[in-house]
């Protein structure tokens, strides 16, 4: 047994899987609601930052984000380490993120090297299995993180094979790829952290080969004749900007890193690895690439594996690996209620927004129906199971599942909105209503981001609305900034939101004096 895990009580009041940004907020907004909750942190990590604890942190690793817009609004971020163009280095986030749990007494309460491996109902609320140990709570709250589980691809590894290892454990062999046992690498995947990973190794090795297999690259590289060897990184949806962004988005964070790219280091290969030995891969297509080392980037797998298929398929939680031929396993009355509110939504906002409706031309030709993910999540307000709610059982949220530019903004509203929900605060509308608004934002979300919106709660550009749908439910103010032209005009960020949990602090007190 862990023995951090030893001072557990008998039974938690609440149970916090994870402690990156959405655990330590969840933790910091719950105490100061509830003081006396006997609260538990549980994060599989021996450091806190979920995504940006130490061990994941190499020394070239950069937030898409610029200084002032990667801190919670209560809390601003130290401007020690930022890089030379102003960006949000990793260093600075761990140790952001370090400092706060340290600010707000958090670390005593959070069990670091716990590996939570199943979750399930009991009688007095949630049983978790915490380093094979059994641990209850009254109430859960999962934020346990996108970026938490590795997405194995399914080539074979031959016995006795070079090194494969994943984009998470780059920090963790940065010595052994910048040896001169290293010459070439071969790098699987075009999403953000397959540029990280090249950049990187292209200041350590001779050759690098990149075998271009899942996403696309969305920044233009002067493709049509003058990107060189990375012309092979030319996105499928041409000349639309990054409106449409058809996969997980990947900001250019390094000036130079296009020239870089066609100094003739790199290889673009589009193609699929079959088999990885001891000498390098054979692809799918029959050519052999000769390499020391296997970096695959290929993104990220299940999140929620210590829920069972039942649990999922109650909370709303979509299965995951599902394909264009299938969703949830639901039984077949429930999947066609689903599709007529589907039909309904789509309807909907196909008449208030038409640009979505038609959507880019290059994804309307029938060369462009590729096989897509279709995941459906059934999440009141991107965190509540439909389930729980009807039943008035609040004794579960499910945090960080949206997807924005401003992880750390979003997830302390959410948490607000999550715990005041849990405690009993946050009225909920009618069975029908929820419905409705989940059938409206998967609409809205897959017409908007096209594919990936298809599989994940997508608000990259889009998360002002959502923070005001939360705010109004708590009775804060949604307009937060002085003056019309600004609220419409100027750019919202962290410092807008300052002060939301004590302006919520003193409506509860209002209501609460109401009441008695």
């Amino acid at each position: 047994m862990n023995p951090a895990m030893a001072d557990i009580p008998a039974l938690l009041d609440v149970a916090i899987i994870g402690a990156g940004f959405y655990g330590l907020k969840a933790a910091q907004t719950y105490l100061k609601l509830d003081p006396d909750a006997k609260l538990a942190i549980f994060e599989r990590y021996n450091t806190v930052g979920g995504t940006w604890s130490r061990d994941r942190i190499y020394p070239s690793l950069v937030a898409q984000v610029e200084y002032g817009y990667f801190n919670y609004p209560d809390s601003p971020m130290s401007k020690d380490g930022a890089a030379n163009d102003n960006l949000v280095s990793g260093n600075m986030i761990f140790n952001y993120l370090d400092r706060f749990a340290n600010e707000h007494d958090l670390k005593r309460r959070i069990h670091f090297d716990s590996w939570v491996s199943n979750v399930q109902r009991c009688n007095r609320g949630w049983r978790l299995t915490v380093n094979g140990r059994s641990v209850e709570s009254r109430k859960l709250i999962i934020a346990s993180g996108i970026t938490s589980v590795k997405n194995s691809p399914s080539f074979e590894v031959k016995e006795g094979s070079i090194p494969v290892i994943h984009s998470i454990d780059i920090a963790q062999n940065a010595q052994d790829l910048s040896s001169n046992n290293v010459q070439h690498c071969l790098v699987l995947g075009a999403a953000k952290s397959a540029y990280d990973v090249v950049t990187s190794l292209g200041r350590w090795l001779t050759k690098a080969h990149w075998s271009f297999i899942t996403s696309k690259a969305i920044k233009v590289a002067g493709f049509g004749g003058n990107a060189g060897s990375v012309e092979g990184l030319r996105p499928d949806v041409k000349n639309a900007s990054c409106f449409w962004c058809d996969s997980s988005l990947g900001l250019i964070t390094l000036g130079d890193f296009w020239s870089k790219l066609q100094k003739g280091n790199i290889t673009i290969i589009r193609d699929n690895v079959d088999v990885v030995d001891a000498s390098g891969a054979l692809l799918r297509s029959g050519r052999r690439v000769d390499v020391d080392r296997v970096i695959y980037c290929t993104g990220w797998g299940d999140h929620f594996s210590f829920f069972s298929e039942a649990v999922k398929e109650e909370l709303g939680i979509p299965q995951y690996g599902d394909t264009t031929q299938g969703q949830a396993s639901v039984s077949s009355s429930e999947m066609n209620d689903w599709r007529v509110h589907e039909e309904a939504a789509d309807i909907v906002v196909a008449q208030k927004l038409p640009l979505l409706a038609a959507g880019p031309k290059e994804l309307r030709s029938p060369s462009s129906k590729k096989c897509i993910t279709r995941r459906r999540w059934r999440l009141y307000n991107r965190c509540i199971p439909l389930s729980t709610a009807r039943n008035e059982d609040r004794s579960i949220v499910i945090l960080g599942q949206i997807h924005t530019t401003q992880t750390p903004t979003i997830s302390a509203i959410q948490c607000l909105w999550a715990v005041a929900y849990l405690l009993g605060e946050v009225a909920i509308p009618t069975e029908d209503c929820m419905v409705k608004e989940v059938a409206q934002w998967n609409a809205w979300t897959r017409k908007r981001y096209s594919s990936v919106g298809e599989r994940y709660p997508y608000a990259l550009f889009d998360w002002i609305p959502y923070l005001d749908c939360l705010l109004k439910d708590l009775g804060v103010r949604t307009q937060r900034k002085r003056g019309v032209f600004a609220n419409f005009l100027a750019p919202y960020g962290p410092s807008d939101y300052d002060g939301v949990l004590d302006e919520y602090m003193v409506i509860r007190k209002k209501n609460q004096n109401a009441e008695s």
